[in-house]
């Protein structure tokens, strides 16, 4: 389950194995073991690594939830998959918050 959970991160921003490799300084052998659950066990300081390229928390990496997205709405993985990062993501989401208030206090 963390291996397809892994392959589907990966695949949502657009990267290859091999980029994901160089980007994290985790082998690419190693990644596509985790990604084929032939490795389901790997350190904390790989799964760091894997889910900054990733722009993601570790915990979300390895979530138990079926649903591997739940924490990320669909725009937020179109988002994420553009190269907006976590933090211009989380200003666009107060900006919209700023405008539904805004507009509410109109009516």
């Amino acid at each position: 389950m963390f291996g397809k959970r892994l392959k589907e991160l990966r695949e949502i921003r657009g990267l290859s194995l091999s980029e994901l490799a160089a980007q994290s300084g985790v082998a690419k052998s190693y990644i596509s073991n985790m990604e084929r659950d032939k490795m389901t066990n790997p350190s904390l300081e790989v799964m760091t690594k894997i889910a900054s390229v990733l722009d993601i928390t570790p915990q979300l990496l390895i979530s138990q939830d079926k649903d591997v997205n739940k924490e990320q709405s669909v725009l937020e993985r179109l988002a994420l998959a553009e190269g907006i990062n976590q933090e211009q993501l989380k200003e666009y989401k107060e900006l919209i918050e700023f405008i539904k208030w805004r507009s509410s206090k109109k009516e």
